[in-house]
């Protein structure tokens, strides 16, 4: 039993889909496109990107800007989340993650903004298991709680609310 986004899974994997989440945008709160409530792709094409160096995610966000036309500036690779946000935190460019925490500190106290990306569309996170492994009594309560745990954040920064 995992809980994982919907990329690269084989076919003999059943999935129960929660939630889709769109990508977003993770800046220093300082940065000129901190105050936006949203962005486009285009509106990051010329920004210095952080991804994240895990598994399919560089390749599927530089899709995302191939399929609107564009070719982003990967600036940073970074291992993991919190070295992303730290990252854009202290202003080494734009970050982009489908995961969007509460948190609005980087690691380092640096105060930092997200925002969705609009055009990009959205991924389904899933519960998934193999399909061969019927689902039990606590797969199946998993999956009647975790939609309500897992929907879309409602986390907006106060540059939003303005």
């Amino acid at each position: 039993l995992a809980l994982t986004w919907d990329l690269g899974l084989e076919a003999d994997v059943t999935r129960q889909t929660l939630a889709h989440i769109p990508p977003h945008a993770v800046m220093a709160a300082d940065h000129p496109l901190a105050g936006r409530t949203g962005l486009l792709l285009r509106d990051l094409a010329d920004q210095p990107l952080i991804l994240a160096d895990q598994g399919l995610s560089i390749s599927h966000m530089r899709a995302l800007f191939a399929r609107a036309g564009l070719a982003p500036i990967v600036a940073h690779r970074a291992a993991n989340l919190d070295l992303l946000r730290s990252l854009a935190a202290n202003g080494l460019g734009v970050g982009l993650s489908y995961t969007n925490p509460a948190a609005r500190l980087s690691q380092d106290g640096r105060a930092l903004v997200t925002r969705p990306i609009t055009d990009a569309g959205a991924e389904a996170i899933v519960l998934a298991r193999l399909t061969e492994s019927p689902p039990t009594r606590g797969t199946e309560t998993l999956a009647r709680l975790l939609p309500d745990l897992i929907a879309p954040p409602a986390f907006p920064d106060k540059a939003s609310q303005t």
